[in-house]
């Protein structure tokens, strides 16, 4: 128990002194963790959860294969980002100038988007309803 601990302790030293932790993003936490896990640094799942600063049981799924929520979401996400990003610029103009957009008008502009990408593809009316 020493000896974790030490190497605990270890671990904070490295990761204070060379990163803020509290911007680094989880999967690069997680990255530092595995890397310290998989080395002897640390010895168990739990300590390395503890030194990414997230659940053991986060840890314990990403070290074992599992994606994340957000990892998975984005293979199912219908516009990318830089078209989401123009859908809400549109809405934000047109709502700022007093002409807010029906639901029924922003799943029209986004299939409008979409098509612009792959002509084939259709926006479900309930898309507005599960993206957002």
């Amino acid at each position: 128990m020493r000896g974790q601990r030490a190497s605990f302790l270890h671990l904070q030293h490295i990761t204070m002194s060379n990163t803020n932790e509290e911007t680094l993003p989880e999967c690069v936490r997680f990255q530092e963790a595995l890397d310290m896990y998989s080395s002897g640094i640390i010895s168990t799942q739990t300590g390395a959860a503890t030194a990414a600063e997230m659940p053991r049981s986060t840890f314990s799924h990403r070290f074992h294969g599992r994606r994340s929520a957000e990892d998975y979401n984005k293979g199912r996400q219908l516009l990318n980002n830089a078209e989401e990003g123009i859908l809400v610029w549109y809405c934000d103009i047109l709502q700022r100038t007093g002409f807010p957009l029906s639901v029924k008008d922003v799943t029209a502009l986004a299939g409008k988007i979409l098509r612009k990408r792959d002509p084939e593809a259709t926006v479900s009316p309930q898309w507005i309803e599960h993206s957002f």
